[in-house]
């Protein structure tokens, strides 16, 4: 008991190491795998934001986020290659942590400051080496650039909420800094917008307790300036909106067992725990706090079977998962309360079995996509500035190849050619020998691949294959 409440007074260090360890299991080995496809897309994007002409890429109706936002953050730091684009996240990542930490402990789950302080501290440890905020965290897209986000509106959010006797402006600014940092986390990704009706009714209740000051600091200084901004957003760009919401929905296919499984398979341990630490709650007549924390933790898996959307299930977890782990850590704070040699053991067997088989997960995530080094290598030798290039790799192409022109670069998403489009254009472009490269992945397997496939005629010639990649260049002959 001695250990524990030294360990409650002087916080900083534990908090430190798990901050560090954190940092280190994200930091390392960040050149793991070439550019995922989407890694390249929003360098590519951030570029032409800096340079003034992303208009022509119409990125509002696609991008699922505020593409004036994260992209240019990621190019700028995508300077220093596709690992200086990593190291924000690693950044970002790390510090989710802390901020986990923080909004563990101010959820106040226990009557007790020493619990609640462990609370914290094992939410941090969890989230530092479970393999979705891992993965999140060593790849470069928007999402942990919003979750963070998210995470810090929380904090502030329970920062202000918690203010018994406030000093002059203490709790407006806190919520004032709450609503912006939802707000941004939503402009880095539109998906923390499903927690705003739940964050906006749980702050309105506590709000009320505090009597009639803090009712009007809530709606002046939180509800407002986040529903107006959110509501001017969306009014602004709904068009933009609406065609992204329509391609990201409406699958003719029942996708739920899929969905299911894709979430239950990032979730599982932390699900686990939290089941004990739920129960835990229930006999202590926890029940409102339980409640909001059980709903907000299945809010995105539902959101996703309405829906019936199943890209980025596995990515959206982490919003679930901070929910969860501040209930699975009161188990844990409960056991260490009581018993802190054998409460200190569990924790540290339960995170390095976590640990182990997260990244078993990790590992599987960052190999998911094929490793397109050795055939943008071999494509950077034998091309020059002028050639077009018909690539299934997209912007890792334009990304790899600053040699060439971008503009003769050509995806397999859009292409127009002599007034036709789509898999017409692709059909008569090979026809008509008007590539000089073709980079094609063998894997794909949807109906413009099969098109090029079927039309690439004898003037192409292999002239590099290592599976899944074939590249054919235009005999001149």
């Amino acid at each position: 008991m001695k250990k524990l409440k030294l360990l409650i007074k002087f916080p900083t260090a534990p908090l430190v190491l798990i901050i560090l360890i954190s940092f280190v299991i994200r930091v390392y080995n960040l050149s793991y795998n070439s550019p995922f496809l989407d890694e390249a897309i929003y360098l590519v994007l951030g570029k032409e934001v800096l340079g003034g002409h992303w208009q022509e890429a119409a990125p509002f109706s696609w991008v699922g986020g505020m593409p004036l936002f994260y992209p240019p953050l990621s190019a700028i730091f995508g300077n220093f290659g596709i690992i200086g684009a990593r190291v924000l996240n690693v950044l970002l990542g790390t510090l989710s942590v802390y901020l986990m930490y923080e909004f563990a402990k101010s959820l106040i789950l226990s009557g007790k400051e020493k619990t609640n302080e462990v609370i914290g501290l094992v939410s941090a440890s969890f989230l530092g080496v479970l393999a979705i905020p891992i993965y999140l965290s060593r790849l470069a897209i928007y999402d942990m650039l919003s979750f963070t986000l998210f995470l810090s509106g929380l904090v502030f959010l329970q920062k202000a909420l918690l203010i018994q006797r406030p000093e002059a402006m203490q709790r407006e600014n806190r919520l004032f800094l709450a609503a912006a940092a939802f707000f941004f986390s939503f402009l880095a990704k539109y998906v923390t917008l499903i927690f705003f009706p739940l964050v906006l009714v749980w702050a309105l209740y506590h709000s009320k307790k505090l009597g009639k000051t803090a009712i009007s600091a809530f709606l002046s200084y939180f509800a407002a300036p986040l529903v107006i901004a959110t509501t001017v957003y969306i009014v602004w760009n709904f068009s933009e909106l609406r065609h992204f919401l329509t391609d990201q929905v409406g699958d003719s296919q029942n996708k739920s067992k899929e969905i299911l499984t894709r979430f239950g398979t990032y979730t599982l341990l932390p699900t686990l725990f939290a089941v004990f630490g739920g129960l835990a709650l229930l006999f202590k007549r926890r029940f409102l706090i339980l409640t909001v924390l059980l709903i907000a933790s299945v809010l995105t898996l539902a959101v996703h079977v309405i829906t019936n959307s199943l890209p980025a299930v596995h990515q959206h977890t982490f919003l679930s998962i901070i929910f969860m782990l501040p209930i699975a850590a009161y188990l844990f704070g409960l056991i260490l309360e009581r018993r802190w040699w054998f409460g200190s053991l569990i924790i540290v067997f339960t995170l390095a079995i976590t640990f182990v088989y997260s990244q078993n997960q990790v590992r599987e995530l960052e190999s998911s996509w094929p490793n397109t080094n050795t055939v943008m290598a071999y494509l950077k030798t034998t091309t020059t500035n002028h050639e077009k290039l018909l690539s299934f790799e997209g912007d890792v192409t334009t990304l790899a190849l600053p040699n060439l022109n971008g503009k003769n670069i050509v995806g397999v998403f859009d292409f127009k050619y002599k007034e036709l489009s789509g898999e017409n254009a692709y059909q008569q472009a090979l026809r008509d020998s008007y590539f000089d490269f073709v980079l094609f992945n063998e894997d794909s397997n949807n109906e413009t691949a099969k098109t090029v496939k079927n039309s690439i005629t004898k003037h192409y010639v292999p002239q590099y294959n290592n599976h899944p990649f074939v590249v054919y260049k235009l005999n001149e002959k």
